[in-house]
């Protein structure tokens, strides 16, 4: 058999524009995958699910009466998340913040984390451009 039998694309039956239609499809699929990928990652479901797991510890330190002392163990079942007791203020839109807890997630990335405040209000802080509040589907809001 010779080479040509062998590639079923360059059979005479297929024309031109079928096989730069069917690569130029295939290069398509593989951006749209990249674009979906990275927005995933970056903003779509690791932060709301961060942030439910969030809320999940406020409320938890809420129904015990919000105590001083905060044992974040107390709180966190496990996680391959790092959460932590964050005490850090924000002033943002006028508005002061008091950070209770945050988390990092490898999902993430080295990009920043997310925190949650003494009014149950969910602010990202990146490391590039400081701090955003978010809205309750983890979503950056335009300042």
């Amino acid at each position: 058999m010779s080479d040509q039998e062998n590639d079923w694309i360059d059979w005479p039956i297929f024309p031109r524009w079928v096989k730069w239609a069917f690569w130029a499809a295939i290069v398509g699929f593989l951006i749209y995958l990249c674009v979906v990928a990275s927005a995933w990652r970056l903003h779509g479901l690791p932060m709301r699910i961060e942030g439910i797991a969030l809320r999940n510890i406020y409320q938890k330190w809420d129904r015990d009466g919000r105590p001083p002392s905060i044992e974040i163990t107390n709180y966190v079942i496990s996680s391959s998340s790092r959460f932590f007791v964050c005490l850090n203020r924000y002033l943002l839109q006028g508005t002061n913040y008091q950070c209770q807890f945050a988390v990092e997630s490898r999902l993430f990335g080295q990009h920043g984390f997310l925190a949650i405040t003494t009014n149950d209000t969910l602010i990202w802080i990146d490391n590039k451009r400081g701090p955003e509040v978010v809205d309750p589907i983890g979503k950056p809001r335009n300042k």
